[in-house]
């Protein structure tokens, strides 16, 4: 009989994990900076919502502004406009948090609402 049947070995990464909260006012400048500072061109966004599911895609040339308690942003190839994606706009009282996480040099956005969270990443 074998006793070592079944025994699974494990190590365990360290992740440095720096989070940062945001206004959305805040957020756009924060991102906007990040983008030109690193010279990044795309990005991938990721939206989690009970009634349009779970759902990605890729901006290129981004360019966001509140204007009258709404975030309103748009990209190069109208990818936003052209399939009503959430990140296209919403009103500015209806994202709970915002916040920036670096992790491991990684960093990704997260815009949490009642409803649902938008991810922001590098693609």
């Amino acid at each position: 009989m074998n006793t070592n049947q079944g025994v699974i070995s494990l190590s365990v990464v360290d992740l440095k994990v720096e989070e940062i909260e945001f206004t959305v006012d805040e957020f756009i400048d924060d991102l906007e900076m990040y983008l030109f500072e690193n010279s990044i061109e795309a990005l991938k966004i990721t939206e989690d919502f009970p009634k349009n599911g779970k759902r990605s895609y890729i901006l290129c040339g981004l360019q966001m502004e509140l204007s009258e308690g709404y975030f309103i942003a748009n990209d190069r190839n109208d990818i936003l406009r052209e399939n009503l994606y959430v990140f296209m706009m919403f009103l500015e009282s209806f994202a709970l948090s915002i916040k920036r996480f670096d992790c491991n040099g990684i960093t990704h956005g997260e815009i949490k609402f009642a409803d649902g969270n938008i991810m922001v990443e590098v693609a």
